[in-house]
């Protein structure tokens, strides 16, 4: 499953009990026994089945979608420096804008 390329996480029907959004570490919101594609190519083909829907609260905010992006790119770079740096600057991101 990759946690990165859609704003919300599917699971099976009752899987989880809670979750934390793996950008910031919130904790998520569960839409539960949603009816409809879980993925691009079950979208395509119109298929459909139920899943429960795990929704970070702040999805769509400008900051989060730029901590996604930095995580994305930490899981692909090659240097252990460069990781280190990017996962930085996500920290920074989160500790600015979600409230402890």
């Amino acid at each position: 499953m990759n946690l990165f390329s859609t704003p919300y996480i599917s699971t099976k029907p009752g899987e989880v009990e809670h979750a934390r959004c793996p950008v910031c570490g919130q904790e998520a919101f569960i839409e539960r026994d949603v009816l409809g594609p879980t993925g691009f190519a079950e979208a395509i083909a119109g298929g459909q089945h139920l899943h429960d829907r795990v929704i970070c609260p702040s999805e769509g905010a400008l900051w989060h979608g730029q901590a996604r992006l930095l995580k994305e790119e930490s899981r692909s770079t090659a240097s252990p420096r460069l990781r280190e740096l990017i996962l930085s600057e996500v920290e920074a991101l989160v500790e600015r804008y979600v409230a402890t």
